[in-house]
């Protein structure tokens, strides 16, 4: 907005002779994709979110820093002491990884909270599949699905065109090598 404020503001503190609060750091970032994401969460997650943000900046990294800033060399991920890091640096050798660590928790927490429900749908689906066609005929359009053997049917479709255009790379033009999503398996 004409250079009257800058895009990302950042404070660093470093408050007196015990360096209380160093490591961490205060941003904000309010970009519209973050407000459209905000929208999309709710103000709970979004709230909790936040409230993630602000411990891991104001409290885990200064803590970070002041555990570790007395280490001579390297802590492991990060390649440099912790003492030569910057706010930045702490986020992403330590936090980020804790934070990716605590998203693939609760995806597994809510496949499992889950898992009653997806038991229950498979029961009835393979269900569908014994109905008699005067059953079938006597339901609502509406009230029916897809029948079990074309939802297996075409994901064995779906598997195998997969594998084909992993495999051969029949697209002309394109670049030989992994597509990023399977590059971990290459």
């Amino acid at each position: 907005m004409f250079g009257a404020w800058p895009e990302t503001p950042n404070y660093a503190p470093d408050l007196g002779k015990q360096h209380i609060l160093r490591g961490g750091a205060i941003r904000l970032e309010a970009v519209p994709e973050y407000l459209g994401v905000g929208y999309i969460i709710g103000a709970r997650v979004a709230g909790t979110m936040f409230a993630g943000g602000v411990f891991s900046w104001l409290v885990l990294m200064p803590a970070i820093y002041f555990f570790g800033s007395h280490l001579p060399g390297a802590l492991y991920p990060a390649t440099k002491p912790i003492a030569q890091m910057s706010p930045s640096e702490l986020w992403s050798s330590y936090v980020r990884p804790m934070g990716a660590g605590a998203v693939a928790a609760s995806g597994l927490i809510t496949l499992l909270r889950t898992l009653p429900t997806i038991i229950g749908a498979l029961k009835a689906g393979l269900g569908n599949l014994q109905k008699s066609k005067d059953t079938l005929a006597s339901e609502e359009r509406t009230d029916r699905d897809l029948p079990m053997t074309v939802v297996v049917g075409g994901s064995i479709v779906l598997m195998a065109l997969m594998w084909i255009f992993l495999t051969f790379h029949p697209v002309p033009g394109r670049r030989q090598g992994c597509w990023p999503i399977w590059r971990l398996l290459c």
